[in-house]
């Protein structure tokens, strides 16, 4: 297991870059009275919405192999965990997020630009009959088992993890490796309590909607907050937006070989920058007069 928690902070990393890329569009077009802008373009809007269906559920899920796998491995530290099967299900998850944003293009459907929600996507409504097994099975394995369901293994194995930290005490030569391991331990915690923060009132505001729309209320609950879903917005993609752009302070401030390779880099590129300064305005050759017997 320790190979594979040494390797946890990559992936995130990626997410997050992605992420916080892919709020740029969306920003630009609230801070323009919702004009499309950058998602007029058709290919831009359906590239964007893809992307966005995948790694807002990709990020979820990689934060539950993380936690689950952590929690493994602090309760069964003698157990090896296989690194090949878990890399095998992260990859086959991948895949079905990409058949799965993929779908409207099955219905002869496109990613559209809402002005309301300020970003592309298909809705359901358009995919699929309203409440036909289609428009409940997409619902229930897109929205609830991916987006809701994995909150709940994330927050036991989150508290799992915390009592650990609490009963750990170092003694004698364990102690170095004590302090590693619940170093280690405490920032997939806070790791995990970010996600937790951030999403929690957006999986709770998903969890109301499905009582809605099973108790046949057609998305009632929705509709409060209809017109420009400022309410919406903030909870469901802005708190993805915020979650992205805070997890890379939290590596940084962690983790120690982040912050000594960041400084490293920083200064060989300041140290690069300052040689090609110098060679370029380095004075040319100073030319020699010729004499006469040159001449």
């Amino acid at each position: 297991s320790s190979g594979i928690n040494a390797e946890w902070p990559l992936r995130p990393g990626i997410n997050d870059i992605t992420t916080s890329l892919l709020m740029l569009p969306m920003s630009m077009s609230y801070f323009s009275t919702r004009q499309p802008l950058l998602f007029s373009h058709p290919v831009l809007c359906d590239v964007w919405g893809i992307t966005w269906n995948i790694i807002s559920r990709y990020s979820i899920f990689l934060v539950a192999v993380l936690s689950i796998t952590r929690t493994i491995s602090l309760y069964l530290p003698f157990r090896k965990l296989s690194r090949r099967c878990i890399l095998v299900l992260m990859s086959a998850y991948l895949l079905l997020l990409v058949l799965q944003a993929t779908v409207p293009y099955w219905r002869a459907q496109r990613y559209v630009y809402y002005p309301e929600y300020v970003q592309c996507f298909s809705l359901l409504g358009e995919l699929f009959q309203y409440n036909s097994f289609g428009f409940i099975t997409f619902y229930v394995i897109f929205i609830q088992v991916e987006y809701i369901a994995p909150l709940f293994p994330i927050l036991i194995s989150c508290g799992l993890s915390a009592k650990v930290i609490k009963s750990m005490r170092m003694q004698s030569h364990e102690a170095s490796f004590a302090a590693r391991r619940r170093a280690a331990t405490l920032t997939i915690v806070i790791f995990t309590l970010l996600y937790a923060v951030f999403n929690i009132p957006a999986v709770a505001y998903e969890i109301i909607g499905a009582v809605d729309m099973y108790s046949g209320n057609s998305y009632n609950f929705f509709y409060w907050d209809a017109g420009h879903r400022y309410f919406r917005n903030m909870i469901t993609v802005l708190s993805i937006g915020l979650n992205a752009a805070s997890n890379p302070a939290l590596y940084f401030w962690r983790m120690r070989a982040m912050r000594t390779t960041t400084r490293l880099k920083f200064s060989v590129m300041t140290q690069l920058s300052r040689a090609n300064e110098s060679v370029g305005v380095r004075p040319p050759p100073k030319q020699r007069n010729l004499t006469c017997s040159e001449i």
